[in-house]
């Protein structure tokens, strides 16, 4: 609903997110990333719970937002008039972008981030000094129970070295009796790779001491002289 309202990419005078999903559905190429930037400022103001969700628990909210847009993209080519167009890409994540600028979310610098902060979105500016090289990341695949034919999906971890993606321990499904396999078959068709680049910024304080912090990009764009990262 949010994205179907009419809100716009990133900020104003950009063009409504329906109508970046209509651009993403008529390019040709399928094998790429596409990204669709997301106002987080908007999204609060659409529904606060919805967003403040988002804010703290990122990792769990932003592949329920990429099934969303999944689900967009099939409703489109549907019904839309460039429908005969159109191909359904599946590689489409979300970009959040324009955080709110409350202490919680927005950092002064890399040392007033907290063990509190992980697993949250944090935003710290700063100055991109060096770029690594672009690597390939394994995002997710998904897997077929071969007990209860129960289908899931597995995220790379990207807290471990390498962000490894590790085989299930378990069957997850979840119903009257509970299935207890250890035994899975890969689905072909649904590993997805994302481009993912090492950087390293430099932060300015207030004091003009400049400090300098590591981090990662997974979705390789344009570089630019300040980032938020």
């Amino acid at each position: 609903k949010f994205i179907e309202s009419g809100h716009q990419c990133g900020g104003e005078g950009s063009q409504s997110m329906l109508e970046k999903i209509d651009e993403i559905l008529i390019s040709f190429d399928t094998t790429i990333a596409y990204s669709l930037e997301v106002n987080l400022l908007d999204l609060l103001d659409f529904n606060q719970q919805l967003g403040t969700l988002l804010i703290h628990q990122p990792e769990q909210l932003m592949p329920l937002f990429a099934d969303a847009l999944s689900a967009i993209q099939q409703h489109q080519i549907k019904t839309s008039e460039d429908r005969y167009s159109m191909i359904l890409k599946p590689c489409v994540f979300p970009r959040l972008v324009v955080p709110p600028t409350c202490e919680s979310v927005c950092k002064p610098n890399v040392s007033s981030i907290r063990s509190s902060d992980v697993g949250s979105l944090v935003s710290v500016r700063g100055t991109v000094i060096r770029t690594g090289l672009i690597k390939m990341l394994e995002s997710q695949r998904e897997y077929e129970c071969s007990k209860c034919k129960h289908t899931f999906k597995v995220f790379a971890d990207l807290h471990q070295q390498n962000s490894s993606l590790a085989a299930p321990s378990a069957c997850p499904s979840v119903g009257a009796k509970t299935c207890r396999s250890t035994s899975f078959t890969i689905i072909e068709g649904t590993r997805v790779c994302r481009d993912y680049q090492e950087i390293k910024i430099q932060e300015e304080v207030r004091c003009r001491i400049l400090q300098q912090q590591d981090a990662v990009l997974f979705e390789a764009g344009k570089q630019q002289p300040r980032m938020l990262i």
